[in-house]
C-alpha cells in the first residue's frame, strides 16, 4: 500500500498494488473482483475505491480514500482492552458498515482488528468513526460480480484466530461468518485476547 497525490486535485489517496511481479489469472480476477465491487459500496464506514487498473499493462492496482487514524489492532497492542462504552460505539459503527455490506451481498470474510481504523487519533474524541479495511478476500455471495466464485469450496482464506468454523473448514461462507468474526473482535476487545 503506498500514500499518492491525486496532482489535479492536490489530494491524498491511497494505492493498492499486488505484491510480486508475476501474476496469476486468478489472483489478478480476484483484484479486479475487489475493485468493482468496492467502487460499488458507499457507506462511511467503508473505504471508498474511486479507481483501478494494470500498472504497464501488467500489475494490479486499485486507488482508494486515504484513511487517516489508526487501527485497532495497534490500539489494543497499546492499551490492551477498551472501556465499554467506546467498544459499544465502535461496534455499534461497525456493525452498520458491514450490514450495509451484506446488504449488497459482499461477504469480507477477514473482520479482524488489523482491519478495523479508527479515524481520528484520540479514543475519546467525538469525532473518531470505524473504517473497515481490505475487502481483498471479499466476494459477492454466490459468486462474483461476473457471476464466476473466486473461491472454491475447501479453499481457506481468513485470519484464524477470527475465522468462523465453517470457513476454517473451507465450507461455504455466508455474511454470518463476518457476524463471527466481529464477536470475537469484540471478546478480545474486551478481554485482551481472542476467544480461541
Amino acid at each position: 500500500d503506498y500514500k499518492v497525490e491525486q496532482i489535479m486535485l492536490q489530494q491524498q489517496m491511497a494505492l493498492k498494488t499486488l505484491t510480486g511481479s508475476e501474476f496469476s489469472e486468478s489472483s489478478i480476477k480476484r483484484f479486479q473482483s475487489e475493485a468493482k465491487l468496492l467502487a460499488k459500496l458507499d457507506h462511511p464506514g467503508l473505504v471508498k475505491v474511486v479507481d483501478f487498473g494494470f500498472i504497464d499493462n501488467v500489475k494490479p492496482f486499485l486507488v482508494m480514500d486515504f484513511v487517516q487514524g489508526r487501527t485497532l489492532a495497534s490500539l489494543l497492542k497499546k492499551s490492551g482492552i477498551l472501556p465499554l462504552d467506546v467498544a459499544l460505539k465502535l461496534f455499534v459503527e461497525l456493525s452498520f458498515a458491514l450490514g450495509y455490506a451484506h446488504s449488497k451481498g459482499v461477504v469480507h470474510r477477514d473482520i479482524k482488528p488489523s482491519n478495523i481504523m479508527l479515524t481520528t487519533p484520540g479514543i475519546d474524541s467525538e469525532s473518531e468513526h470505524v473504517k473497515v479495511l481490505d475487502f481483498g478476500i471479499a466476494k459477492f455471495v454466490n459468486g462474483g460480480p461476473d457471476g464466476d466464485a473466486l473461491t472454491r469450496t475447501g479453499e481457506v482464506i481468513g485470519s484464524p484466530f477470527y475465522m468462523s468454523p465453517e470457513q476454517c473448514y473451507g465450507r461455504p461462507i455466508d455474511h454470518r461468518s463476518d457476524i463471527y468474526s466481529m464477536g470475537c473482535v469484540m471478546f478480545e476487545v474486551l478481554t485482551g485476547a481472542p476467544p480461541f
